[in-house]
């Protein structure tokens, strides 16, 4: 096979079984063969980036698959992320990572720092000052069921 741009589905199963069986016996150093099987290699490798991109993980699913790779828990995470409170409001999502933290991460766990340093889904429900994040009003006067009526100034008249 001939290396071609990869344009459709066809294209790209071409040359998938073009280099499926090359893997089990690869061709010799320096023949043409070879180049032609590194340069469909790349070919493929484009067409699928293109077709089936991979979005990087957020840093909490980043941190959590780290530690079970390592076979760790949270507990593994109170030097790097600071007290036990503190490591579980962040892998909660309610603190976000700070650029220490993600250093620590990143030195300690070997995560890349990009992927840390990314903006987290942050699940918060209430804020300290008792505001709702999403209004800012009051969380008291989000909650209320029904609005109150204004009472009338003054007397009334007869």
């Amino acid at each position: 096979m001939r290396p071609k741009a990869i344009k459709t589905e066809a294209d790209y199963e071409e040359a998938l079984a073009f280099v499926s069986p090359l893997f089990d016996t690869p061709p010799e150093k320096g023949s043409q063969e070879e180049a032609d099987f590194e340069t469909v290699l790349l070919l493929i490798d484009a067409y699928e980036n293109e077709q089936f991109p991979i979005d990087a993980p957020d840093p909490i699913t980043a941190i959590k698959f780290r530690l079970e790779q390592e076979g760790k828990d949270y507990k593994a995470l109170m030097g790097t992320i600071g007290p036990m409170n503190r490591v579980y409001e962040v892998m909660n999502g309610t603190r976000p990572i700070s650029y220490r933290m993600a250093k620590q991460l990143h030195q300690n766990f070997d995560i890349p720092a990009e992927i840390l340093l990314k903006e987290p889904i942050i699940k918060m429900t209430a804020t300290r000052k008792g505001r709702t994040p999403l209004t800012g009003v009051s969380s008291k006067v989000a909650l209320r069921k029904k609005p109150t009526k204004a009472k009338p100034v003054g007397k009334k008249r007869a």
